[in-house]
């Protein structure tokens, strides 16, 4: 399975969604003789921090321990007009979009509600199949903000997870999701519009639904939101704006909501 790029690598980017996660998930499952990322997580990540994540979900876990997801098809999106950018709500509605392409390239995505399949969550999906809670979250995140010894992390990586990210040649413009929202090492991070931590050190990463996981290595603070219904918010979801912006307030730490911003913006003017 192969096709060729529409453009010159490294010029352009956009978020690959699932579609491509589902593919290196698949080549990873063919080419390796038993579980890789599963057990790394399960070994590297969750039992030194003490958490419950799982990329591939035990059997030992019950039933009545799982949440149930709500979702519903994402072009239904262009009903909360305001919650994401028009070119994206726009895009999703058309089949031909390379969003629509990227997010629609694989079945759950067009019924969400397929995730709470246990059969499909055994498997190690690791693009959008990771089963845990808003507590393990955020404790992995905060074990990045503070130094990552009980991982072992070097240096050398944290310098590089809190480096900025350096626009593409082609411009800051995610052609995926339609907005100026810059990536690094599968992290995101703050752009006008949208204040993410304290500084630039900061980076998460937002799930499809409305879930979030962050980073403020500035306030040594991790952060994590998993509504169980799903929204539309992006490239965030406005319940844990409110949230986040609940607990940097707590912190005496500068305001999350992008309304605030604009507000004080208006006031100097």
């Amino acid at each position: 399975m192969a096709a060729r790029s529409q453009v010159p690598p490294a010029q352009i980017h956009g978020d690959v969604a699932p579609g491509f996660g589902l593919v290196a998930d698949t080549f990873r499952a063919q080419l390796a003789e038993r579980q890789v990322i599963g057990a790394a997580c399960a070994v590297d990540v969750a039992a030194p921090l003490g958490v419950e994540f799982h990329i591939g979900l035990p059997d030992h876990v019950a039933d009545d321990r799982l949440a149930r997801f709500h979702g519903v098809h994402p072009a239904r999106g262009i009903l909360h007009v305001g919650a994401a950018p028009r070119q994206l709500l726009r895009a999703l509605c058309n089949p031909r979009s390379l969003t629509s392409r990227a997010f629609m390239v694989i079945p759950i995505a067009r019924h969400p509600e397929r995730i709470n399949d246990r059969h499909l969550l055994r498997h190690e999906l690791a693009a959008f199949g990771g089963v845990g809670n808003a507590r393990g979250i955020a404790r992995a995140y905060g074990e990045l903000a503070t130094g990552g010894r009980r991982l072992g992390l070097r240096p050398a990586t944290l310098t590089a997870l809190e480096t900025p990210a350096a626009p593409p040649p082609g411009g800051r413009r995610d052609l995926v999701l339609h907005s100026d929202i810059p990536f690094s090492l599968g992290y995101a991070r703050a752009f006008p519009g949208f204040p993410l931590g304290t500084d630039q050190r900061s980076y998460a990463m937002a799930g499809a639904g409305g879930s979030i996981g962050m980073a403020d290595p500035a306030l040594g603070v991790g952060f994590a939101s998993t509504p169980n219904r799903m929204g539309f918010g992006s490239p965030t979801d406005p319940r844990e704006v409110a949230l986040r912006d609940a607990l940097y307030r707590c912190l005496d730490g500068p305001r999350q909501d992008p309304r605030a911003h604009r507000d004080t913006r208006v006031a100097a003017r």
